[in-house]
């Protein structure tokens, strides 16, 4: 197993922690929420860190039905000015996935809202696992699906949202990677901490721990929740890998298979790092 993906290189976002608001969905705001129990686990290292979340189920976490129907509780949280890094979901609509343009057209009036409160606000975007995940033939077609998504969106709609806001850091994590990859070691038998995919199948007395999946709408099992915000911690604050994987650890997770799914997502979105220097964020720290 490859351990050696983290370097001196990369970059540390927020050294110190931040002040953060991530408005979506739930398989995006519960992964924001580990990520903060991890932060505050850790709150010597990250004194800055802060977290506020808003919450809306299923499409309507999507940014557009945010816009138009929780404008004004989303920018109660805004108009402190103190949001330095301000978190979004990629969302279905009508039941599919949007044309790229109108994703692109659906994040720039939440950027320029964030702008207005605090111009040296960061913005993230953030593509869930995709959901349903035991409708597919196996992994294979899952990741397929998944990597199908990613592959769309990084180079139409972050790229000219970067083009289109140049002195706007705009962070990208394919963090469904983490289900992705969990899912093709499960089907080979090696992940040795989850031995069902879903709580309820094939039959109930499963439990989130020992599950991948906790339902067949493909809310995230614990390890898959504990994963996927150690992910964030890396790419946010810049904590060593090796360190999450002592996280993992310490959380009773195998450390090698955490470590193995970890280094599969930082490998899988290397390229869309910032890895410019930058006046708001310690991007060498």
């Amino acid at each position: 197993m490859n351990s050696t993906i983290a370097s001196a290189s990369e970059p540390v976002v927020f050294p110190n922690g931040a002040s953060t608001l991530f408005i979506g969905h739930s398989i995006y705001v519960p992964v924001s929420r580990e990520f903060d129990t991890f932060a505050e686990k850790k709150s010597s290292l990250f004194p800055n860190h802060k977290h506020e979340e808003y919450f809306q189920g299923g499409e309507k976490g999507d940014p557009v039905y945010l816009w138009e129907n929780h404008k004004d509780e989303v920018e109660a949280f805004l108009a402190s000015g103190d949001i330095e890094l301000f978190g979004m979901t990629v969302g279905l609509r009508d039941g599919v996935f949007p044309e790229s343009d109108d994703m692109v057209e659906g994040y720039k009036p939440w950027i320029d809202l964030a702008l207005t409160y605090n111009n040296n606000t960061s913005i993230f975007i953030g593509i869930p696992w995709p959901d349903f995940p035991t409708d597919y033939e196996n992994a294979a077609s899952y990741t397929s699906i998944y990597d199908t998504m990613r592959l769309e969106v990084y180079p139409n709609v972050i790229v000219p949202l970067r083009d289109i806001y140049p002195d706007v850091d705009i962070h990208f994590l394919a963090y469904g990677t983490v289900a992705t990859k969990m899912k093709s070691m499960f089907e080979n038998d090696e992940l040795d901490d989850i031995c069902r995919e879903r709580k309820d199948v094939p039959f109930f007395g499963g439990t989130d721990e020992n599950s991948l999946f906790r339902d067949k709408k493909g809310h995230g099992g614990t390890m898959l929740l504990n994963l996927a915000g150690l992910a964030w911690l890396h790419w946010f604050y810049g904590t060593d890998v090796e360190d999450l994987a002592d996280e993992a650890d310490d959380l009773g997770w195998d450390r090698d298979d955490a470590l193995e799914v970890l280094n599969e997502v930082f490998t899988v979105n290397e390229e869309y790092r910032l890895v410019m220097d930058s006046a708001r964020d310690n991007v060498f720290g």
